[in-house]
């Protein structure tokens, strides 16, 4: 059996007050070490940068483990290899050596709490200057180097700063990181029984480690790519935990776990994949979360955005979001517009699901706020101006425009059904054929939903105000119809445990996309199918008049 020896040093008493560097591209092509101060040592990363990428080019750094260093960049062929063919600048960064342990150890702070939030000034690491002053190295260079599109990644405690070192890089400039990448080490809370080396997050006034877990609320977020071995022992657990935990904040993430043990059999291509890295465009490729049933269909999904202006809703962002099948040549395929919740969030988990069906789904990106007097129509203005204007996006080029769905939740689902009531009135503009409506809490929308002919689908939950939206589901003359209602589900069911999101999205993929799989996961009587998968407090299906319960 490999044994594994660690030595992790956090914020530590430095052992030496110099600094060797000992970074090197072992003659890989593009390949130059770039060396500079900190501001107390001397400091070094390892660049590669492929000659033949689009520029300006995203940045990917990996960090090593416990006691190593960036002296073999150049002989990580899968990633350099992944840097040529996608188009990306490749960083092996490197850890003080000898410095605060044996070899290279990065300083990452050891008392992290819901207070300190995760530590990121100069006086809790070198390691901040550290990245400030690589990142002002590639930004003087900026017609090959795109300081906005910054990826980390690593291993062992190469992961746990990856994790540290993507937070601080959000906190700083919440526009230049999207994503950070782990494998064989996750996130560790004290007292959870995971022993890690030098018993880090154990400390008096400890509570996590190597960062803080928070939702973050702008546009990009933060997504999580979390990978590691079923035998990597109490790192695996913290890897586990940090897939549960991350996306029940909100935060996007996704999770890989294989055989094996620490730091092996490391899925580069996976990793790059995850983080969404893409030589020409900042779209990122979502999946759905740990503890959230799988999407719908099988397609792979990608994710990317677009300014098409004229929102009413927040503060008028003209920003919309677009989730799309990433192999588009399937195509053409039918679109769909969501309507987010008063609090703003996209709830990509039924996004994805949607898309993965095969649709193009649109997205106003607007701000949260009560907006139920407009938000309807920044839905549909979604539809009708990305229509258009097609060549805001890729994508929006690979539309059957006369295929269409409306769905949200929360204030979206109220607006999707003053939003399905307004495209009554002129079928031939809008083409919609069916909609969802979660949990739509904000209002009664009854006489509007008297208007809809459409097939229909509401769901609801124990906070939500039944009367209301069963109400609407009985004006509801469209045919068929669903009222759905998972047991215990409450208003963010979708966000939170999904259990009907992939129903939800086989609605659309029936009514609008005619997937006959899809009608028999709605309407069917199988183990797998909407109204015994769950234990269900409602699932009442009307078809041709013929009420089903």
């Amino acid at each position: 059996m490999l044994r594994v020896i660690f030595a992790f040093v956090g914020v530590a008493t430095a052992l030496n007050a110099s600094n060797t560097p000992t970074c090197s591209v072992n003659g890989a092509a593009g390949g130059q070490v770039v060396t500079f101060s900190d501001g107390t040592y001397q400091r070094c990363m390892s660049l590669i940068t492929p000659s033949s990428a689009r520029k300006p080019m995203p940045i990917l750094w990996w960090f090593h483990g416990s006691g190593g260093n960036a002296a073999h960049c150049g002989m990580m062929k899968p990633l350099i290899d992944l840097a040529e063919s996608i188009g990306f600048a490749f960083i092996c960064g490197e850890a003080t050596q000898n410095v605060f342990g044996h070899g290279g150890q990065w300083n990452i702070p050891a008392k992290i709490t819901d207070e300190t939030g995760t530590p990121c000034s100069t006086s809790d690491s070198v390691e901040v200057n550290y990245m400030k002053n690589a990142l002002a190295h590639l930004a003087k260079s900026p017609q090959t180097y795109d300081t906005t599109r910054v990826f980390t990644s690593g291993c062992s405690m190469g992961s746990a700063f990856s994790g540290y070192i993507g937070n601080c890089l959000k906190l700083w400039e919440p526009q230049q990181i999207s994503a950070f990448a782990t494998h064989s080490t996750g996130l560790k809370v004290k007292g959870d029984g995971n022993h890690l080396p030098e018993n880090w997050g154990e400390c008096d006034g400890c509570k996590y480690w190597p960062f803080a877990p928070v939702k973050y609320t702008d546009k990009l977020g933060l997504k999580a790519c979390v990978f590691d071995n079923t035998g990597d022992g109490d790192f695996y657990k913290t890897s586990k935990y940090l897939a549960q935990e991350w996306p029940k904040l909100g935060n996007p993430s996704e999770s890989h776990f294989a055989s094996g043990g620490h730091c092996q059999n490391i899925p580069y291509s996976d990793i790059v994949k995850c983080l969404g890295i893409n030589g020409s465009s900042p779209p990122s490729p979502i999946s759905s979360s740990i503890g959230f049933p799988p999407p719908a269909g099988s397609m792979a999904v990608s994710a990317s955005s677009y300014d098409l202006g004229g929102f009413l809703c927040g503060k008028q962002e003209p920003t919309c979001n677009i989730y799309y099948p990433t192999q588009l040549n399937k195509g053409p395929f039918p679109i769909a517009t969501f309507g987010h919740g008063m609090g703003g969030q996209i709830i990509e988990d039924l996004v994805e699901s949607v898309a993965s069906l095969g649709f193009v789904v649109v997205a106003p990106a607007t701000s949260g706020g009560k907006c139920d007097d407009n938000h309807y129509k920044d839905m549909l203005h979604a539809l009708e101006g990305s229509k258009a204007k097609p060549s805001l996006h890729e994508a929006l080029g690979h539309v059957d425009w006369n295929r269409s769905a409306i769905f949200g939740h929360s204030m979206g689902g109220f607006a999707t059904i003053l939003a399905a009531a307004e495209a009554m009135k002129d079928p031939a503009k809008y083409n919609v054929k069916a909609i969802v409506a979660s949990h739509g809490y904000i209002g009664d929308a009854t006489k509007e939903a008297a208007t809809i002919t459409v097939p229909a689908m509401f769901t609801t939950g124990t906070e939500d105000r039944h009367g209301a939206i069963k109400g609407q589901f009985d004006a509801t003359p469209g045919r068929p119809k669903v009222l759905a209602e998972v047991k215990g589900a409450v208003h963010m069911e979708p966000a939170i445990n999904g259990r009907l999101n992939p129903f939800d999205a086989h609605f659309l993929g029936c009514h609008v996309a005619g997937l006959q799989t899809s009608c028999d996961k709605v309407y069917g009587s199988g183990a797998d199918d909407m109204c015994q998968a769950n234990t269900m407090t409602l699932c009442q299906t009307e078809k041709d008049g013929l009420l089903m319960v």
